[in-house]
């Protein structure tokens, strides 16, 4: 990747995009092993949050490159295939997001259903204890 210093056309700033776009890209398949397969697997949050993290720099650039292109007058026509491309990068990982996202949300609605059980097993055998006790102190009553 260059830095924004040595980007002087158009073209460049949008193969630098195309560049992180990849990167970013390539980083989360590798990452996550397939995109396509997101919600089949299980996932720790360590390695999604190290996912993030690692997109997170590329995604810094991309803003810069976005606000620097900005500079330029470009007609899209003329760098269609570079845009095309950059594009395609780019649905693939909103794709890959919206997956990723019903696969955090999933993990979220499992774990909440597990606390719910633990707390209502805890309650049921505390309920049962209290009945337990009441049962036996109205035995104490009817014996005296």
């Amino acid at each position: 990747m260059k830095t924004l210093q040595k980007v002087s056309s158009v073209r460049e700033v949008l193969l630098e995009e195309l560049d992180c776009f990849k990167i970013i890209l390539n980083e989360t398949h590798k990452v996550l092993k397939s995109g396509n397969e997101i919600l089949d697997n299980d996932y720790s949050l360590d390695r999604i949050s190290q996912l993030l993290e690692s997109r997170e720099r590329y995604i810094d650039q991309l803003k810069r490159l976005e606000d620097y292109k900005s500079q330029f007058a470009f007609s899209e026509k003329d760098h269609y295939e570079i845009l095309n491309e950059i594009s395609k990068n780019a649905r693939t990982l909103v794709e890959i997001d919206a997956k990723l996202l019903d696969y955090i949300q999933m993990r979220k609605i499992n774990k909440v259903k597990e606390i719910t059980k633990i707390a209502d097993h805890k309650n049921r055998s505390i309920n049962r204890k209290l009945n337990d006790l009441e049962k036996t102190k109205l035995i104490d009553i009817r014996q005296e």
